[in-house]
């Protein structure tokens, strides 16, 4: 464990001759009294670790932004959800209703069989039309004239 926090103080073990001696010199300073002062580690200033600390916050600033689109992006699609459901049900409910129209208008043959098309029907008309002519043409030059009542 004493070599991580050496690492991450950023400093290194004694290595070679020097890791001998280290242990020894201070056995000796401890017997005379003499306490060499240790060496200033290279720690951080509290400036650095503030502008460290201000960078990561600006890097988190957009990331924050995008999520909160995200939220919103998913409410909306929440809401359009229950929107669509809504809309499958009412289209649902009129399919429903125009099958059961078409159930009444047409019978239970097939549509035209039981009545007369309407090339025949205008036949009939027109035949009708030529005899009130004819009709007319026996009255008289005057298609405007009335008719004797019958007595």
């Amino acid at each position: 464990m004493p070599e991580f926090a050496l690492v991450k103080a950023d400093l290194a073990a004694p290595r070679g001759l020097r890791r001998l001696v280290a242990p020894f010199g201070r056995w000796l300073g401890r017997l005379f009294g003499i306490v060499p002062q240790p060496p200033n580690p290279a720690l951080p200033s509290l400036e650095h670790q503030v502008e460290d600390l201000r960078a990561e916050l600006m890097s988190l600033t957009p990331l924050v932004a995008q999520v909160s689109k995200l939220r919103s992006d998913v409410a909306q699609f929440d809401f359009l959800t229950v929107e669509l459901r809504q809309v499958r049900g009412e289209i649902h409910r009129l399919g429903q209703a125009l099958n059961r129209l078409q159930g009444q208008v047409q019978p239970d043959g097939a549509p035209g069989r039981d009545r007369p098309t309407l090339a025949q029907r205008l036949a009939v008309l027109e035949e009708h039309v030529e005899s009130l002519l004819a009709r007319a043409e026996a009255w008289g030059a005057d298609p405007g004239r009335r008719r004797p009542r019958a007595a």
